[in-house]
């Protein structure tokens, strides 16, 4: 019965919900490729930080529920970033594992009362994932009772998200789901509502976690069949079979820069292969935002990071550590417009310097230990910067280029 019922009310949305109208503007097919991942403070009343914001390719957004001000709505803001750069994608951020509990979205919490999906622990209380937020998780696997019209809290969320955003909103283009991991944050809880303990490593567990995303992504592509869905997966490259080609878009965050950075745990190579490979098990239009955070004034990082990223199509995305997902760096080397890529993304499994050439341009990065003197053909020179004008001081590459040990270069073609 509770499977017939959930089934009638996903063919009940499917048919009394409007598509969200599609977004029509194709993913560029031009370099570089920028994405913002603009989810801290919702300042965006502010009209200079709509102009910073509409340079992006691509921006996520964080609406709270009801978010307005005297002079902008959510839909005036995507508006007005859509008149400021008609070419610009827009995404809402969503979390399906965690919420608060303390009066701030109350027909969640309230909703995650009445129906038990709060996660606990075997003695029944609840776990608590960011202390300084009241931040609570949330029980949503098919261990869960079902809801009066037959959801769980996978169906229930994106039918909230629907109706308090993406319905409201035609001009969006992102759906966001947040905390795609391999495993659930938890390390032990009672996921099976059984007064016992569940790691977070058991299969079954592990399974009703990939299945609860999967069912999620699932409704909410019956209520807005037409939008993109990006997940975030810090620590997975999307290969497992519930998700291998359901996602449109994917977030690697902190990819490079941070102590846990895949970098800096397993080595060059190791972060290349998961950024191709989840290029690979994403869909059409398989947008990937390579984020990278550290010091904005280190350039050097900058153009080793950013040189990385443009092995491959992915859409490159600085943060800045210390104030997070509140500001935007702009840097010289976004404003070279490197055009279309003529060659395909370079083989990077082995530590080796590899180069990738487009329409105005070559980009070469030396991932190894060591300076490299690095040939290069003729008709290439530096471009002239501003931030760094000792190694962007526009003189010609006669011949070769010292590569110091990981560190990228973007150079112009002559014309």
């Amino acid at each position: 019965m509770k499977t017939k019922s959930l089934l009638k009310s996903c063919v009940l949305i499917s048919v009394l919900m409007p598509a969200v109208s599609p977004a029509l503007t194709p993913a560029p097919t031009t370099f570089p490729k920028l994405l913002g991942m603009q989810i801290g403070a919702a300042n965006y009343d502010n009209v200079s930080y709509q102009q910073q914001m509409a340079q992006f390719d691509v921006v996520i957004l964080s609406f709270p529920n009801n978010w307005s001000t005297p002079t902008f709505t959510v839909r005036a803001v995507v508006q007005a970033l859509k008149a400021l750069n008609p070419n610009i994608l827009v995404g809402q951020y969503s979390i399906l594992d965690a919420a608060h509990n303390n009066g701030l979205d109350p027909d969640i919490s309230n909703t995650l009362n009445a129906n038990n999906w709060w996660l606990k622990d075997e003695s029944g209380a609840q776990l608590q994932k960011i202390s300084d937020v009241n931040n609570w998780n949330i029980n949503y696997t098919a261990w869960t009772q079902f809801d009066a019209n037959g959801n769980q809290y996978p169906q229930w969320y994106a039918q909230r998200t629907y109706n308090n955003f993406f319905s409201l909103v035609p001009e969006l283009d992102i759906w966001y789901f947040d905390d795609v991991t391999q495993k659930p944050s938890n390390l032990v809880a009672d996921w099976k509502q059984q007064g016992a303990s569940q790691f977070n490593t058991d299969i079954d567990v592990q399974t009703a976690h990939y299945n609860a995303h999967a069912a999620e992504w699932s409704a909410a592509q019956l209520l807005a069949p037409n939008l993109i869905q990006m997940g975030s997966n810090v620590d997975n490259d999307l290969s497992i079979p519930q998700w291998n080609g359901k996602l449109g878009a994917a977030y690697l965050e902190g990819i490079m820069g941070l102590n846990w950075s895949i970098e800096n745990s397993a080595g060059w190579v190791a972060m290349m292969q998961r950024y191709y490979n989840t290029v690979n098990n994403t869909v059409a239009p398989h947008i990937i935002g390579f984020n990278v955070q550290n010091d904005p004034t280190n350039y050097s990082f900058f153009r080793y990071a950013y040189a990385s990223c443009l092995m491959n199509n992915g859409y490159f995305s600085f943060t800045d550590p210390t104030v997070g997902y509140s500001s935007i760096a702009w840097f010289d080397e976004y404003n070279v417009k490197l055009g279309t890529a003529i060659d395909t993304p370079p083989r990077v499994d082995t530590l080796q310097v590899v180069k990738r050439h487009f329409q105005n341009g070559m980009v070469i990065v030396n991932p190894t230990t060591s300076t490299v003197n690095v040939p290069v053909e003729s008709g290439y020179s530096h471009f002239v910067g501003q931030q760094d004008p000792v190694t962007n001081d526009g003189s010609a590459v006669n011949g070769s280029i010292t590569m110091p040990a990981k560190s990228g270069i973007v150079l112009i073609q002559n014309h």
